[in-house]
């Protein structure tokens, strides 16, 4: 069901807009990760809650298992991407007179935001699997167009095989989503 929704207001803002897709001025979501790998899949949670709140004249969301070069295209055409993705807790090592110790860096729940610059493009045969920059150049280098690209990450605490966020990413989602929504909000204000 949560699928059908999003290929439904994909259709729909494709119909709309004519055979081309989606317009010059609107933002592509690309929400990704693995719903099967705990809270590798906050980028399908948030994905699913932008698809049915956002307004179709302002954004095509996608909800993605994985990026994939077939995606350079619809960037290409877009005003403006966010990626949405979960990130793995980071530490800092460091040594003292005790010895090594490690701070986390970032905690379960932490939401980031970073800018996205086009990276290399080079064409590997038989991957499927790209990064947000990758996917960049190739719409610079393929279709002659790369838009300002931005990419939300949360901090996850359980990557393990199963459905379901952990507690710290369930009550991050709502904030995740209410900044992507006044992140949107203010760039539609610049227009």
């Amino acid at each position: 069901m949560r699928e059908m929704i999003c290929e439904l207001r994909i259709a729909n803002l494709c119909d709309a807009q004519g055979a081309g897709g989606i317009s010059q001025f609107a933002i592509l979501v690309l929400a990704y990760g693995n719903p099967l790998r705990r809270d590798d899949g906050v980028g399908w949670v948030i994905g699913e809650r932008l698809a049915t709140t956002l307004p179709e004249d302002v954004a095509d969301v996608r909800v993605l298992h994985q990026l994939t070069p077939e995606l350079a295209e619809p960037i290409s055409r877009a005003g403006r991407v966010i990626f949405v993705d979960a990130a793995e807790a980071t530490c800092q090592v460091s040594e003292n007179l005790a010895g090594l110790s490690s701070v986390l860096t970032s905690k379960p729940g932490e939401i980031s935001w970073s800018e996205i610059q086009p990276g290399s493009f080079t064409s590997q045969p038989f991957t499927h699997q790209v990064d947000p920059a990758s996917l960049l150049a190739a719409a610079k280098e393929l279709f002659g167009h790369a838009p300002p690209a931005h990419l939300l990450t949360v901090t996850g605490a359980d990557f393990g095989y199963g459905e379901g966020l952990s507690p710290a990413l369930e009550n991050a989602v709502e904030e995740a989503v209410k900044q992507i929504n006044q992140f949107i909000e203010r760039r539609r204000l610049e227009i």
